[in-house]
């Protein structure tokens, strides 16, 4: 969305590869990550940006774009084993979603556990419950670590996220790098919703950027907080 037209058209090929690996993933959360991301980094873009001219690129470039993608997916899915593949993968709920022990019904499982257990039941012990892992983030914490740990991750989780959102409408030179981290966190954290990502390491990077361009701004406003301490302990006259 910046820079000049030979950086434009070299992003366009680079964003034409990425999106052909995400398509040809089928993974579903690949997928619903990808759309969120992107929604909240256009949008926290648009209202950041003070110049009308470049909320207007905003808007051009991501038009561009998707229209773009969308003929790309479009050529890939003319291939028939492509399509077919598609059809399975694009369904909302698939079989292994469904049904009492399913990944749906493991949450339900699942919060009974940690209502039986409320010190936990330890890490990768969901499985010996039910047939498989619980493919729910915040239920795994609950589950592992029991309430304690549940709700530190919880807690961990929604600072970094009430953090991270003040960070992107500060004025600094990594600004555009705010905006680009927390989208990607938002969208990792829709997606621990309904896959285990503790696992994940690229899970914790983001999580350590995002507070990492939170604590850069530290030097620059220590200043500031020791001018007040001194202020609010100097003895009046």
């Amino acid at each position: 969305m910046i820079g000049g037209s030979k950086g434009f058209l070299r992003n366009a090929a680079m964003a034409l590869i990425i999106a052909a690996g995400l398509f040809l993933s089928f993974s579903r959360g690949a997928w619903g990550h990808f759309g969120v991301s992107a929604l909240v980094m256009l949008f926290l873009t648009y209202v950041t940006t003070r110049s009308n001219v470049e909320r207007t690129r905003v808007v051009i470039v991501a038009v561009f774009f998707a229209i773009l993608i969308a003929a790309f997916v479009l050529a890939l899915l003319s291939l028939d084993q492509v399509a077919d593949l598609f059809k399975e993968r694009a369904a909302l709920v698939q079989d292994y979603d469904a049904g009492h022990t399913g990944r749906f019904g493991r949450h339900v499982l699942g919060a009974l556990i940690v209502l039986d257990h409320p010190m936990g039941i330890g890490p990768l012990q969901f499985s010996k419950y039910l047939p498989e892992d619980p493919h729910n983030s915040f239920l795994d914490a609950f589950v592992a670590g029991g309430w304690l740990g549940g709700f530190a991750f919880l807690l961990f989780v929604v600072l970094t996220l009430w953090v991270g959102l003040r960070q992107v409408f500060i004025r600094t030179p990594w600004q555009p790098l705010a905006i680009t981290a927390y989208a990607a966190l938002v969208g990792e954290i829709g997606e621990s919703y309904i896959i285990d990502v503790q696992h994940w390491r690229h899970y914790y990077l983001i999580f350590g950027l995002v507070w990492a361009l939170v604590l850069a701004r530290w030097p620059e406003t220590r200043p500031k907080r020791d001018n007040a301490m001194r202020t609010a302990h100097a003895p009046a006259h």
